[in-house]
């Protein structure tokens, strides 16, 4: 993987086997596309406002593990870099038991990227991980997936 040598900062997630997915609120009103058997009315507590995010439901135990936000508020976030999303998520959201935040590390070598996929192989439901572009807006981003050993 030569991607280190070419830019300063990563983000690194855990994956989760399950199905993406995009978790909708409008006025009240919450959905998944495509449709989930997730209890909308759960995952509607979550933010007050109107949002749209994305993640990754964990059907096996009921749970949507969120890795971004393209809606917030009525503003548009998919153009902001990711650590601007990624404070949104942080402060704006109250997540619960079957909403959550999949939360990242930050990191800057290849070594710290293979530390983090270590620590994310102690979870029970991790499937390897993910890197992305630090300072890449949604647009623009590539989310590279590593199945773990």
């Amino acid at each position: 993987m030569k991607p280190f040598k070419q830019r300063r900062k990563y983000v690194v997630e855990r994956s989760v086997d399950g199905a993406e997915a995009t978790l909708f609120s409008e006025k009240g009103e919450t959905w998944f596309e495509p449709e989930q058997d997730l209890d909308t009315r759960v995952a509607s507590v979550v933010c007050d406002e109107d949002f749209v995010v994305r993640g990754v439901v964990h059907e096996g135990k009921q749970r949507f593990f969120v890795h971004d936000v393209l809606r917030f508020a009525g503003r548009d976030l998919r153009e902001e870099s990711w650590p601007d999303r990624y404070r949104v998520l942080k402060n704006e959201f109250s997540w619960n038991t079957v909403v959550q935040i999949n939360r990242p590390l930050v990191v800057s070598s290849r070594e710290e990227m293979m530390e983090a996929f270590d620590m994310f192989e102690l979870f029970d439901d991790c499937t390897g991980g993910a890197v992305r572009d630090y300072d890449a807006s949604f647009e623009e981003q590539s989310r590279r997936v590593y199945r773990g050993g």
